[in-house]
């Protein structure tokens, strides 16, 4: 299908829109040098493009490297689908190619609750992304060191709770003062709604938390 305005997704048949890219280099020079902006091309579409948001519901690139190596890049409009929508979809994808049927959980939707999501186009100027590696072993000594104050911290909490503590300082490093500050987290809700069929429903089923300093 095809979406139409904020609420609407009009189910005419029209098929997914599939590219092919080659790419000359080795996907070993990728994996060693990862640069964000390089990465971005590997997709179908610019994600905060006005594009991404309307029109086709799903777009797929595959980037061919010299090496025979291969990428696939996804873009589905965040109006009727969220990150987990996206894995699920991935997940059938895989096992249909594989003929593995027996081991499909079919996704369903579920527009009980949907509300409209207006189209959102971002500013590219005023955004900067980095991309930031931890090992293993540093997570853990986070973890554990975390765990005095909170009971059984998350990955997710410590990782976050460093990268909120090194932004708060920098930001007092160059203002001499501390700003207020907020940190939003964005959690997939399907796991903790006690529904039995929650796991594979399609959709924005998320939530988030927020949490601040004065």
């Amino acid at each position: 299908g095809r979406i139409k305005g904020d609420a609407v997704i009009e189910c005419n048949d029209d098929g997914a829109e599939f590219v092919e890219a080659r790419v000359k280099c080795s996907l070993s020079e990728i994996f060693e040098h990862p640069d964000a902006e390089m990465l971005r091309q590997f997709l179908p579409v610019e994600p905060e493009s006005r594009e991404a948001g309307t029109g086709t519901l799903l777009l797929v690139q595959v980037n061919l490297f010299e090496c025979g190596g291969m990428s696939i890049g996804f873009s589905i409009s965040h109006k009727f689908g969220d990150a987990t929508t996206l894995s699920t979809f991935i997940n059938c994808w895989t096992a249909a190619a594989h003929d593995q049927s027996n081991m499909l959980m079919l996704p369903k939707y579920d527009q009980s609750n949907s509300e409209p999501l207006p189209s959102l186009e971002v500013d590219k100027e005023k955004f900067i992304t980095r991309r930031f590696v931890f090992e293993a072993s540093k997570i853990a000594a986070l973890k554990s060191k975390a765990a005095t104050t909170v009971p059984n911290p998350t990955r997710v909490e410590v990782v976050s709770a460093l990268i909120w503590k090194c932004a708060l300082q920098a930001s007092r490093s160059n203002l001499g003062f501390t700003k207020p500050s907020a940190w939003v987290q964005v959690v997939n809700m399907r796991k903790r709604s006690g529904l039995a069929i929650a796991e594979n429903i399609l959709g924005n089923f998320v939530s988030m938390f927020t949490a601040m300093t004065m």
